[in-house]
């Protein structure tokens, strides 16, 4: 896997950036929605999980700067601009306390929020507690069980503190525990099921399993980590993001064998998720979920994330 890019990851990617556009344009709970908020930032940590090559914390920390934590602070920066006119003590107080606890929204009027930049310090956190574990793993001579107990500790553990001390965690630290969980379980998957195998008849018994277990648990898919939210039974939650990323990696992968060309959209999508990431944070400030296109009727909302896929498509498609 290493230096080359893996077009099902890719295609998975863009399924997972085309869920976050889906689960922040409908304005009502559909089955559609539900399902996309159900996996699509577990999958993002989980691909991440599978491409990662164990380095060093320092090494991987400083790799990791100008990719997420630059974007991070120019993103947070924006989503703050509304409170940035406020040049006193008490304004730049609020703008790095906003930094400090790194919520994707807020309802509060003492904490402001970032927005969809949290996912990239999380993210960026993720990958330096990962490099870690992992380094300890090598030296304590830990297998897979090892791994797939530490995963479940991070991805258990973090949605229990998470539950019990809401989401004034510094740093979103809980948000970036629980990431850190899906992506040993992207890790563990690379080494299981490597890119170089196959996909065959002997996937077909496990993505049927997979299928049922998310349409069991997607209603228990109640899992917001920007702001430390889930839901009572959470454990399903998780269980269900891990079963619907697998679906969705194994289709990919048997997509690209078998229909290459038409996988293409999602490759691109995949590709270029970060800037197609930034422009989605970018385009948030528009009010999609209650556009009105047509002499002041409400537009149905499938038109309207046709129109919000197709719009930050074409920015993507002009800048890359």
């Amino acid at each position: 896997m290493a230096g080359k890019r893996i077009a099902w990851v890719d295609a998975a990617k863009g399924v997972a950036m085309l869920a976050v556009i889906v689960g922040h344009t409908a304005v009502v709970p559909t089955p559609l929605h539900e399902a996309a908020i159900s996996f699509h930032i577990p999958l993002f940590f989980m691909l991440a999980g599978y491409t990662f090559k164990p380095r060093g914390v320092a090494e991987v920390a400083r790799k990791s700067v100008t990719r997420l934590l630059v974007p991070w602070l120019m993103l947070s920066l924006v989503a703050l601009l509304p409170h940035c006119t406020d040049p006193s003590a008490d304004g730049v107080r609020l703008i790095a306390k906003a930094l400090f606890y790194n919520l994707s929204w807020s309802d509060s009027t003492t904490v402001h929020f970032v927005g969809m930049s949290w996912f990239l310090l999380a993210l960026f956190v993720a990958r330096i507690m990962l490099a870690a574990v992992l380094a300890l793993k090598e030296r304590a001579g830990l297998g897979r069980l090892g791994e797939g107990v530490v995963a479940a500790a991070a991805l258990l553990g973090g949605a229990w503190l998470a539950r019990r001390i809401g989401p004034m965690c510094p740093l979103n630290l809980t948000a970036a525990t629980v990431g850190m969980g899906f992506m040993l379980v992207g890790h563990l998957y690379a080494t299981i099921d490597p890119d170089e195998l196959p996909v065959g008849r002997r996937a077909l018994p496990r993505m049927l399993l997979a299928a049922v277990a998310w349409a069991l648990c997607v209603r228990y898919s109640g899992i917001d980590m920007g702001v430390n939210q889930y839901v009572e039974v959470w454990p399903l939650g998780i269980a269900g993001a891990i079963a619907a990323a697998y679906l969705i990696c194994s289709l990919c992968r048997l997509a690209e064998d078998a229909i290459p060309q038409a996988m293409r959209p999602l490759n691109f999508t995949g590709r270029h998720s970060m800037t197609i990431y930034t422009i989605h944070a970018v385009d948030s400030a528009i009010p999609w979920g209650t556009l009105s296109l047509f002499s002041g009727v409400a537009t149905p909302w499938p038109v309207v994330l046709l129109l919000r896929i197709a719009v930050v498509m074409g920015i993507a498609a002009s800048l890359v």
